[in-house]
């Protein structure tokens, strides 16, 4: 696993990288976004998905207006976890810092990263 530390960066950065990290894994990919308000994270990560990548999705066929993949909630260590997946593909945000088992790349947001309308804060140490 491969850590990354982020520090008040603009959050479309980081969810550019993150996306890339797991979707040029040959299919295979995982990442967890470590942060203070995970919920919140995945949120705004849905959204700036949609609006960067679903209309180049819908134009080579994808016939549906949300994301890839179904999302799960649950605890990994005491640690609150969001997860959309499928078989391959693990997009997670958590509420500390954890290696979610079968995560590729961590990152740990050590400074809050705010854009206009995202904020992702400080991550929890556990």
């Amino acid at each position: 696993m491969s850590t990354v530390i982020v520090k008040n960066i603009p959050p479309s950065f980081l969810f550019e990288f993150f996306y890339f990290s797991i979707m040029e894994s040959c299919g295979d990919g995982s990442a967890v976004i470590c942060c203070g308000n995970p919920t919140q994270t995945s949120e705004h990560f849905i959204h700036w998905w949609k609006k960067k990548y679903l209309p180049e999705a819908k134009a080579h066929g994808y016939r549906f207006d949300e994301f890839y993949h179904k999302q799960d909630m649950y605890e990994v260590n005491n640690s609150f976890v969001i997860n959309y997946h499928d078989s391959n593909e693990n997009f997670m945000f958590s509420d500390s810092i954890l290696d979610a088992d079968h995560g590729d790349i961590s990152f740990i947001v050590e400074e809050d990263c705010k854009e206009k309308g995202y904020l992702i804060k400080k991550a929890e140490n556990e």
